[in-house]
């Protein structure tokens, strides 16, 4: 599988610009939110020991990357709208914070209930194959998201080094 599901809980911040308190909501505007990075329940910290796990590992992660893709928003009323694919794909690097911000324009104005996204490439996406996926390409192997030896993405980049109890020296770990 090259494209899962998340929750909504990793959004910390859903900005509607075009949004008003009137009943009449009309036009589009821009949505902009933004991805949080945790671990065992506090803030992500890069290149430090993170707080241990409940298995009493202590992470230092130099890497946290993954693709964003196949945006959907949930309307109150129930239906949804799918963000064009062109306008759909987005690779947050938690090294970069002003990757951790997502605008998507032209979204029509509505009170919208919930947002559900992939992370990763989809399928029909994938098949297109390098040369028919655009910018996305370029943008993936740019930011290390493509594998070397085939012309696949990585759906997620999450390394560093671990100790524990029973592994007392820094040990490398790779997702």
């Amino acid at each position: 599988m090259k494209y899962l599901y998340i929750p909504l809980s990793i959004i910390t911040t859903i900005m509607l610009n075009s949004c008003t308190k009137s009943d009449d909501i009309s036009g589009s505007g821009t949505l902009k939110f933004e991805f949080e990075h945790g671990y065992a329940g506090n803030e992500l910290v890069l290149g430090a020991a993170n707080t241990a796990n409940s298995q009493g590992e202590v992470l230092k992660v130099s890497a946290a990357t993954y693709i964003v893709s196949n945006i959907e928003l949930t309307k109150e009323d129930g239906t949804i709208f799918t963000v064009p694919k062109s306008q759909s794909y987005f690779i947050v690097d938690a090294s970069n914070t002003g990757s951790s911000l997502l605008t998507l324009p032209n979204i029509p104005a509505a009170n919208y209930k919930a947002i559900k996204f992939g992370i990763g490439v989809d399928q029909t996406q994938y098949a297109l194959g390098a040369s028919g996926q655009g910018d996305l390409w370029t943008l993936a192997q740019n930011a290390g998201m493509t594998w070397s030896w085939a012309s696949g993405y990585k759906f997620l980049k999450f390394e560093g080094t671990f100790t524990s109890s029973t592994v007392t020296a820094d040990t490398s770990f790779m997702v």
